[in-house]
């Protein structure tokens, strides 16, 4: 029974760090704002006129 807790710890263990590991990839990327995305639009109008 103990080697099944250990076991069963370790597992967790790796789940979680596999989570955080995820998380931190997911929130390191920007979503740009469309605010952003308006400003080149309008500079690229202007500069096509």
């Amino acid at each position: 029974m103990i080697q099944a807790l250990q076991d069963t710890f370790w597992l967790s263990a790796v789940v979680a760090l596999a989570g955080v590991l995820a998380g931190a990839l997911i929130r390191s990327r920007r979503i740009p704002d469309r605010s952003e995305e308006e400003a080149i639009e309008l500079r690229s109008a202007m500069v096509a006129e």
